[in-house]
């Protein structure tokens, strides 16, 4: 790996979580978070305490600009702790199907 090669990379990882930001409904970041929050309280992982925690303050506030930058917290905490296979895995499986159909609508323009 180079510098220059890692530093693109994460630069696509950034640049595509605010893709995903802007372009998700609020009705998507409010199911994220619901489904994320359901988990948390399923596992008593650290982890999962703590997205669930940011996905209990998605869903209660009302402010759409604040609900956008939680989800960005939230997505940016999940892809950390994706670094471990056995998160990486339940998280995938939990987020594969909301954001997969999110992404084809952004593509497709639907």
């Amino acid at each position: 790996k180079n510098s220059i090669g890692t530093i693109h990379r994460g630069y696509f990882r950034d640049n595509a979580i605010d893709i995903v930001v802007n372009a998700s409904s609020i009705h998507v970041i409010d199911t994220v978070a619901k489904r994320i929050l359901e988990i948390a309280k399923e596992y008593s992982r650290y982890e999962f305490i703590e997205l669930g925690y940011i996905a209990s303050r998605i869903i209660n506030t009302l402010d759409l600009a604040r609900k956008r930058e939680l989800y960005k917290e939230l997505l940016l905490k999940i892809r950390k702790f994706a670094k471990n296979p056995v998160l990486r895995n339940i998280l995938i499986s939990v987020l594969s199907g909301i954001l997969s159909d999110l992404i084809l609508r952004y593509i497709f323009g639907v």
